[in-house]
């Protein structure tokens, strides 16, 4: 009998095969994990995602490429953000099984691995070859983002990092200083 859980396994490591860059020697792995996923085509996974904006990818890229390569449907499972840590955990403690994969915030990942709602995913790294791949991944992802007490939970996705720019002129401008202060009663300072 094919459980949710199984084709949930299948698909994250097909979803590793095809979710990181590889070289030529590798991409038996892809294939291999693209061919044993085969095997529950007709059936659906279920993945949660951020609402909105985030989940436009599996629901017009990543979803519909999966279920040409394997049949499988995807079925993306749109929760808001400010729902989504808990909607996961009630889903698990429950034992509902109403998710079979998700995107998640990094942050949440130590909470959701060591509650057991997280399966680590180690050995599906290792049968389809990807654990010398892992390492071109940039540390700061790969060490904090992945892994909980040494197992891997999760890959990165998105890298979730924000950049900021500001005006010299305007931060400059002893115009605006001098407003800035009257308002709020600080110096206006390039944020660090």
């Amino acid at each position: 009998m094919v459980t949710r859980r199984d084709v949930g396994k299948i698909g994250i490591a097909a979803g590793l095969a095809g979710s990181v860059a590889r070289p030529a020697f590798a991409a038996d792995g892809a294939a291999s994990a693209v061919e044993a996923a085969k095997q529950y085509s007709g059936t659906t996974i279920s993945i949660v995602w951020e609402a909105g904006l985030q989940a436009l990818d599996p629901l017009n890229f990543s979803g519909p490429k999966w279920k040409e390569l394997t049949g499988i449907d995807v079925k993306v499972v749109e929760v808001s953000t400010a729902e989504m840590f808990t909607k996961i955990m009630q889903d698990y403690k429950s034992g509902a099984g109403a998710y079979d994969a998700l995107n998640v915030i990094p942050a949440w990942m130590p909470d959701l691995a060591n509650a057991g709602a997280l399966e680590p995913l180690d050995s599906y790294v290792d049968k389809y070859g990807y654990r010398d791949e892992l390492q071109k991944i940039a540390p700061t992802y790969r060490d904090n983002q992945m892994m909980v007490d040494g197992k891997i939970f999760g890959f990165p996705d998105d890298g979730d990092i924000f950049v900021m720019y500001y005006r010299k002129d305007i931060m400059d401008d002893p115009a605006v200083k001098e407003a800035f202060k009257a308002k709020t009663g600080k110096d206006l300072v390039v944020p660090t």
